[in-house]
């Protein structure tokens, strides 16, 4: 195998392996795919290493021979782990992309002594017409695939990894909550959630925006601003079956902690930097919270909610906290202020 398509087939075993796009890690990896072709001095690692290359054939080793065997490995692994120690994933990057070089060349048509000192050549493929010659334009078929290969590898690991992908397309409400968690910061996150209403059984099949995660459950918002907790339960208006989440446009969301402390709850507040989209959640204790009303509905939720000593807030618009009027209120309140790039 030619030492491109060594490279590449090294980078995509070590993305894939380690779930990492780390530019080092897949350098070395790369490197490390040519070193088992060090007993030949007409290649890259032999011409870099010639010294131990020009040493190697005065002996009489025959390439792809002890270089290419699980004796070469086990003494690459030896080397790697005084490296382990100070940083486990360049250890391992090393090792997968010495791995990943041996790989390549057998499933070339003369195959290595990978049982040396067994002098048997084995391949990976048994059949001679599905193998290739190193250098042959079916080896250069066989990069591309790779290549191709390598790129859907770093968008599942960009997505996260292939047990992530696996449980977004699933659906799976925890893997919707590692996606949001990941990704709120940087984008508006949509869902499209399927389920049905809680109070009346009604099949839910629709596009929301997720605006708060409260546990397990969900702040949605739909297309008409209205809200709905979503849940596995039957806490919130809607219940989950499935739940797939992806980023919508890009913002800036920063998150900040409000102590109040007998203090006016608008005014304070209103000092906070503008925005477009500003949501409060928490709890506070305030005055006569008897007095307050809210709009309530078992078809979504108000974000305000009027409890026995206080409110409790669930990513609520300044707008909506207007009942409050001069209370004062003690608790603490986070604040999400969203603001686009």
């Amino acid at each position: 195998m030619m030492g491109s398509s060594h490279a590449v087939l090294g980078i995509a075993i070590a993305s894939a392996a380690l779930q990492t796009l780390n530019p080092v890690l897949l350098g070395i990896a790369a490197a490390a795919s040519l070193l088992p072709d060090i007993d030949s001095s007409q290649s890259i690692a032999g011409r870099i290493f010639y010294p131990i290359s020009a040493e190697l054939q005065r002996r009489g080793v025959v390439h792809r021979t002890i270089t290419h065997s699980w004796v070469a490995i086990l003494c690459v692994c030896v080397l790697a782990a005084p490296i382990w120690w100070f940083w486990s994933q360049a250890a391992y990057a090393l090792v997968l992309g010495f791995c990943a070089g041996i790989l390549g060349d057998m499933l070339t048509s003369n195959g290595v002594e990978f049982f040396w000192p067994s002098t048997a050549r084995d391949v990976l493929i048994d059949h001679p017409r599905l193998r290739f010659a190193t250098g042959s334009l079916n080896e250069f078929f066989v990069t591309v695939v790779i290549a191709a290969a390598a790129v859907g590898l770093f968008n599942l690991v960009s997505a996260g990894g292939l047990m992530r992908a696996i449980g977004q397309w699933s659906g799976s409400p925890s893997a919707a909550i590692d996606f949001y968690n990941r990704n709120y910061a940087e984008f508006v996150i949509q869902a499209h959630v399927t389920g049905w209403t809680s109070a009346a059984r009604v099949p839910v099949n629709q596009e929301f925006r997720v605006l708060r995660l409260e546990g397990a459950t969900f702040i949605l918002q739909d297309p008409q601003g209205f809200l709905h907790r979503a849940s596995q339960s039957d806490a919130g208006e809607i219940l989950i079956d499935k739940i797939r989440t992806h980023r919508g446009k890009p913002v800036v969301t920063e998150i900040r902690t409000l102590q109040l402390n007998d203090q006016p709850v608008l005014s304070t507040l209103a000092k906070l930097p503008l925005s477009e989209e500003v949501y409060v959640s928490g709890t506070l204790t305030t005055d006569d919270p008897t007095d307050l009303q809210f709009p309530k509905s078992t078809e979504w939720f108000w974000p305000v909610v009027a409890t026995g000593t206080g409110v409790s807030l669930h990513a609520a618009r300044l707008e909506q906290l207007a009942p409050l009027g001069n209370r004062y209120g003690t608790g603490t309140l986070t604040v999400m202020i969203v603001q686009e790039r």
